[in-house]
């Protein structure tokens, strides 16, 4: 139970630093106050992150480490934002004309940390969860991570019974059968992830039944203790929904429940199932409660050495072909299931890009409010000789240095957090953004903060001197 409340720990423990920022206040300057107050927070998501992340099985844990850790991040950066002024200070040294160009539209947003702070932050949070899913897209799909080194599937439905013909059995190093049942009526998942309860439907459900020997092995898919605990209960089993989560069935003699205490990987990452496993893995006994559903079969199998898998695949194809069989290798499972996740990923990715751009959007609005709160400031920049191409160098480079501070913060969250992510919700892989696809990304987004920009910095670098004084004088 304490496992399921691990990730309250976090919001926790960055409202305590929040707590304790407050309570300097005064003491210190608000600019180390912020700045410490940010640190810690950021730290305190990534470690507790790491921590958690195992132990609690779904994905909350990582919306809380991005909820705390982008405004944190935030905020230390908007915070920081006059070094950029003192960089500029110094860069005057070699440039007098490049100093008075940005040295005047730097200290504007570097004085308004609250402003600056959010619109980094609209920007880092959807930088984040781009740069996450990319990963996700980049990263080799092994077969042999979700089908728990299996090569070969074999299916039949209206018996329980399925074997390798003794002709087939010197092609076979390895086989394991699952006899099933097929539940088809009402049915309730009570999530434990965001998916939160489906409610009663009518959905089928395959329940293989496994030996408590098979269960013990773990079959190459987990922790064999959370599949031996299986063998001892009928009422748990393994699936690809997360663990804790219940299964519901209403049966003719009432409602049978099964509670997930060991994972299956997932082959499709919209659907969150798994071809290899289509189904949950339950004891022998659990069969048993679905007597009147209907019979299946399954086998899983590995190709004796000197056989490939496509080879095993074709030979017992042909020989069960007369018996309804459907035999597939598990690596073109996996492939097709990776095509299928592949394209509604990319769908989303260019979602998150346009709302990224809807995101930089929001910078043309700062813009046009800066040209209107700022007009006497820019009235006195041109009457002491500032020329219109410096005032629009100036606003541009405003606009692109948060722009780019966003992306910062977006990626540095991404890169902080993406490694446990990927470890411990998407089967181990590694975090590997692709950087094509990210480059795309940024492009984009300068070409958002220039178009959006461009217009209201010609305003401003219009403003006749006289005009501008006179107006909020």
């Amino acid at each position: 139970m304490l496992s399921g409340h691990l990730e309250y720990g976090l919001l926790g423990g960055a409202l305590i630093i929040g707590a304790a920022a407050g309570f300097l206040r005064g003491r210190i300057s608000d600019r180390w106050r912020y700045s410490a107050a940010g640190a810690a927070a950021m730290v305190w998501a990534v470690v507790d992150f790491q921590f958690i992340a195992a132990k609690v099985g779904t994905s909350l844990p990582f919306t809380f480490a991005v909820v705390v850790s982008v405004p944190a991040l935030s905020i230390l950066v908007a915070a920081n934002l006059p070094l950029l002024d003192t960089a500029v200070g110094l860069a005057g040294r070699a440039s007098g004309r490049l100093r008075a160009t940005l040295r005047p539209t730097l200290a504007y947003a570097s004085r308004r940390p609250l402003r600056s702070g959010l619109v980094i932050a609209a920007i880092a949070v959807v930088m984040a969860v781009l740069a996450l899913i990319q990963s996700l897209l980049a990263v080799p799909q092994d077969y042999r991570v979700f089908s728990g080194g299996w090569e070969v599937q074999a299916i039949v439905s209206g018996t329980d019974q399925l074997a390798v013909p003794d002709s087939l059995q010197s092609e076979v190093a390895q086989q394991s059968e699952f006899p099933s049942r097929t539940f088809l009526g009402p049915v309730n998942w009570v999530y434990t992830d965001f998916r939160g309860t489906s409610g009663w439907h009518q959905e089928p459900v395959t329940v293989f039944g496994l030996s408590p020997q098979q269960l013990e092995s773990g079959m190459g898919f987990g922790n064999p203790a959370d599949w031996a605990a299986i063998a001892r209960d009928p009422n748990l089993v393994a699936s690809t929904a997360s663990v804790g989560s219940v299964l519901h069935l209403a049966t003719d003699h009432g409602t049978v429940s099964f509670r997930v205490v060991a994972t299956i990987p997932p082959t499709n990452m919209t659907t969150s199932l798994s071809s290899v496993i289509p189904g949950v893995i339950a004891s022998r006994q659990a069969l048993a409660e679905l007597g009147n559903s209907a019979p299946g079969a399954m086998l899983l199998l590995k190709a004796a050495p000197g056989t490939t898998a496509g080879a095993l695949a074709k030979d017992l194809q042909r020989a069960t072909l007369s018996l309804g069989v459907d035999v597939s290798t598990t690596e073109s499972l996996v492939q097709q299931d990776d095509a299928a996740g592949g394209g509604a990923a990319g769908f989303i990715t260019w979602l998150l890009r346009i709302g990224l751009t809807v995101g930089v959007l929001s910078l043309g609005a700062v813009a046009l409010r800066a040209v209107i709160e700022r007009r006497r400031p820019i009235g006195v920049l041109r009457a002491m000789g500032y020329q219109p191409g410096q005032v629009l160098a100036g606003m541009l480079t405003e606009t692109a240095v948060l722009a780019t501070a966003g992306m910062a913060v977006g990626l540095a969250v991404a890169y902080a957090l993406g490694p446990t992510f990927i470890a411990n919700f998407v089967n181990r892989s590694r975090f590997s953004p692709d950087v094509g696809s990210l480059a795309l990304t940024i492009a984009v987004v300068y070409a958002a903060v220039l178009l959006v920009t461009v217009l209201p910095a010609l305003r401003a670098a219009r403003l006749r001197p006289a005009e501008a004084l006179r107006v909020m004088g």
